[in-house]
């Protein structure tokens, strides 16, 4: 049955916003990242390894390093993206920064679509005008931040986002159109896992989503499941093709206790809000308040009865518990926030607005300043970088980035015969940090094949 936007208490307007809004919030988004990243992006190790893997199969047409070998700890998908725009404008630093602005603009986009489409399916009636604005306003000015770094998890948010989409549109769809929107939920949940393998954690929530609708048939329920089975398949296949069957072994003790987990996602989930995670008081209630409202949702029956309405908080926590088990079963040179909780404000954030449609006026305020002040101001700092002599900026037309081959003694992947060392290449726009950084003794240096090393022009070390 249609429903006509009606407004009951007659006190402000409420009204629908169309989509095109979405394209025009995602432009003007784009617009603000290239101003961001036009100096340059931030690389670390894992940076230097899609890049190489990127560059290595536009020259020699294989997924690989320089040197032959196969990358072994991360999915091809997002080397794969950064080469097509290498092979369209050369192993340039502006290639590199076109790639992440496309990408800028479709995650936005994506991410717009979402809270559109929600609040249709949520409230009617739509949502004030004010809370279109900041939440539409939120997306523009929290994505691009997302993206300072040349990171595979940025790519991975574009995909959650139709993840998720596809999940709202599900239960509604009927006939082809069913079995088509099944279908892009099991491709974009593949495509998050070849992005990262972290992005395991999100296959599982999305099979408790297709379970637990209930205008679902059981067969459409399982046949749902079934297609998110292959989004792993095809991950297991990629691996063993790959060779990468021997990274993030299982089992291995965690780096960090399970409370300190906890910690670090919290304090990283309020550190999305400040001006810095080294305010660790305030991070904490923030992060705390994000979480108190994930757990009142999903036990909402008057706001968000529907499991529809729950999509948002079912993937929000079934992602951050699925991430939570993956750290504490694989060991990972990292924390659990920053990067890998991107995706938790985007998700919450049309509930939130939905929710907050119907609190008091000043209820509004405090939420609405947290969602967009502290975003657009970091972001208009970035914006406002002048190069190298500013401390908190990257370097003018380059990427930054600590080499990070330190050969105390050769991967277990790497042949022992016909190999000189060599030192890791500096380019114009892809420059190495001092060694005198590492926190090694040895200068990092990399083995390499003496006809790749002359094919791409790197001063050999004998």
């Amino acid at each position: 049955m249609n429903q006509t936007p009606t407004n009951p208490s007659g006190t402000s307007p409420i009204f629908q916003v169309p989509c095109w809004v979405a394209g025009v919030v995602a432009l003007l988004s784009t617009v603000l990242y290239y101003l961001q990243v036009r100096h340059g992006i931030a690389a670390n190790p894992d940076s230097w390894a899609y890049w190489e893997s990127a560059a290595a199969f536009v020259e020699r047409g294989s997924y690989c390093y320089f040197g032959g070998e196969l990358p072994v700890c991360w999915p091809p998908l997002f080397s794969l993206y950064l080469a097509l725009f290498q092979w369209l404008g050369g192993s340039t630093g502006q290639s590199l920064i076109l790639a992440m602005t496309v990408l800028n603009f479709g995650i936005v986009w994506i991410w717009a679509v979402v809270l559109l489409d929600y609040a249709r399916r949520t409230l009617p009636a739509g949502l004030h005008p004010l809370l279109w604005a900041v939440g539409l306003g939120f997306v523009a000015v929290f994505v691009p931040w997302c993206g300072l770094w040349l990171l595979a998890n940025y790519l991975n948010l574009l995909f959650a986002g139709l993840l998720v989409l596809a999940l709202l549109r599900l239960e509604t769809a009927a006939g082809f159109s069913f079995w088509g929107l099944a279908a892009v939920a099991a491709l974009a949940g593949g495509l998050c896992v070849l992005s990262h393998n972290s992005s395991l954690a999100y296959v599982p929530p999305a099979v408790l989503v297709a379970l637990l609708l209930p205008r679902l048939s059981w067969p459409r329920r399982l046949g749902v499941v079934g297609l998110l089975g292959f989004a792993v398949v095809g991950w297991k296949v990629s691996r063993v093709l790959l060779g990468q069957g021997n990274s993030h072994a299982l089992g291995l003790p965690p780096k960090f206790a399970m409370g300190e987990h906890l910690y670090q996602s919290v304090r990283g989930l309020g550190g999305f809000f400040l001006s810095t995670q080294s305010a660790d008081i305030p991070s904490l209630f923030l992060g705390l308040g994000l979480l108190a409202f994930l757990f009142a949702g999903l036990f909402s029956r008057s706001r968000f009865g529907s499991v529809t309405a729950k999509v948002p908080f079912i993937m929000a926590l079934g992602v951050w518990a699925g991430l939570y088990v993956i750290f504490n079963v694989t060991w990972l040179d990292t924390n659990l926030d920053g990067r890998f909780l991107f995706y938790f404000p985007l998700c919450l954030l049309p509930p939130m607005l939905v929710w907050l449609q119907s609190q008091p006026r000043l209820v509004w305020a405090p939420v609405l300043l947290l969602l967009i002040t502290v975003p657009l101001l970091r972001g208009l700092k970035y914006v406002d970088r002048k190069g190298p002599d500013n401390p908190q900026a990257i370097a003018q037309g380059s990427i930054d980035i600590r080499s990070w081959y330190a050969i105390s003694g050769r991967p277990d992947y790497q042949p022992a015969v016909g190999f000189v060392r060599v030192r890791p290449p500096t380019y114009r726009f892809l420059q190495r940090w001092d060694p005198a950084e590492s926190p090694f003794s040895q200068e990092f240096v990399r083995e390499y094949q003496p006809s790749d090393a002359a094919r791409f022009g790197y001063p050999s070390v004998r």
